[in-house]
């Protein structure tokens, strides 16, 4: 914990050495990461990338196998990827799916859970996939339906590591994180 700070949404990098987290102070939410040491996780630090300058708020870092950097630019409400570069993050990349946040990037990277609101929603956002072509770029989302989308506002998808179960957040008049 960062003394002022609001810290969120936590994610493992793959091999399980750092944790990427978003810190808020002052309306800017930037990412941070801590190390694995042998007494625990070391002291957060401000992620030393271009993506931190290039926007005033950030967060949901996720990552693919390869080490690729998946993350939400809260102010352009879009998706952006950052290739690892031997752990360094030197690029920013939008990746073309309209009005999206809080990825959830598969190992392989050929699929894509997100949260959004499109024309075909349920409610106020809900919980979309779309997948790797064999162009490089993202299919058109298509909405997870009713078993897992409601009236309300669902988000920040995940899967569990043998992909069997789906994570997301649904917030109604009360917070609670749901499963499938």
């Amino acid at each position: 914990n960062q003394e002022g700070f609001w810290e969120q949404e936590a994610f493992f990098s793959p091999d399980g050495n750092d944790i990427y987290y978003a810190v808020s102070d002052s309306g800017y939410t930037k990412i941070w990461l801590s190390h694995k040491t042998k007494n625990g996780w070391s002291k957060g630090e401000r992620l030393n990338s271009p993506i931190n300058d290039a926007a005033k708020r950030l967060f949901y870092a996720t990552f693919s196998k390869n080490g690729n950097l998946y993350y939400t630019n809260v102010d352009k409400v879009k998706i952006y990827m950052s290739e690892n570069n031997n752990g360094t993050y030197d690029s920013i990349n939008e990746i073309g799916l309209p009005r999206a946040g809080h990825a959830y990037i598969a190992p392989d990277e050929q699929f894509i859970i997100f949260d959004s609101r499109q024309s075909d929603s349920y409610g106020k956002t809900d919980i979309y996939i779309a997948f790797k072509t064999i162009y490089g770029n993202w299919s058109d989302a298509i909405n997870l339906g009713p078993q897992v989308n409601t009236e309300y506002l669902e988000t920040c998808p995940s899967l569990s590591p043998d992909g069997k179960y789906i994570f997301f957040g649904r917030y109604n008049e009360s917070c609670a994180t749901f499963f499938l």
